[in-house]
């Protein structure tokens, strides 16, 4: 993965904002439901975005046939879920599919939840074996 260096690793998608880190409270998944993991999938993360214990929020990206997470790995919706407090951090990490290993890194900054929730401004880039 050309030196890229990532700390941690978690198994799966899982849409839950304890699923990847229980301090963050962040989460997305391709699958709708938080009770769900996709196992054909595992993401890599060096930083997450963090959010206060308050009511959750959540968001759905829809991604077209031509972007990254769609041409590369397959994934045409994303189901993110976080709180209205946003603390402090980025989101700075890369899906990887697990039958090729082909994988997307997103790195993404910002000041709000509803940013950290629609993906808009994120930067997206390919990485294959």
């Amino acid at each position: 993965m050309s030196g890229i260096y990532f700390e941690n690793q978690k198994d799966g998608l899982n849409r839950l904002r304890t699923y990847l880190d229980p301090i963050a409270n962040y989460g997305f998944s391709t699958k709708s439901s938080g009770g769900l993991t996709d196992k054909d999938y595992y993401v890599c993360w060096n930083n997450l975005p963090s959010f206060g214990v308050d009511e959750g929020d959540s968001d759905v990206i829809n991604f077209n046939s031509d972007h990254l997470l769609n041409s590369v790995l397959g994934i045409s919706t994303i189901y993110t879920s976080f709180t209205e407090t946003f603390i402090g951090g980025s989101l700075d990490c890369m899906i990887v599919r697990k039958s090729d290993r082909k994988a997307v890194r997103i790195q993404l900054t910002g000041n709000t939840g509803s940013t950290f929730g629609s993906w808009n401004t994120a930067i997206y880039t390919e990485f294959s074996k």
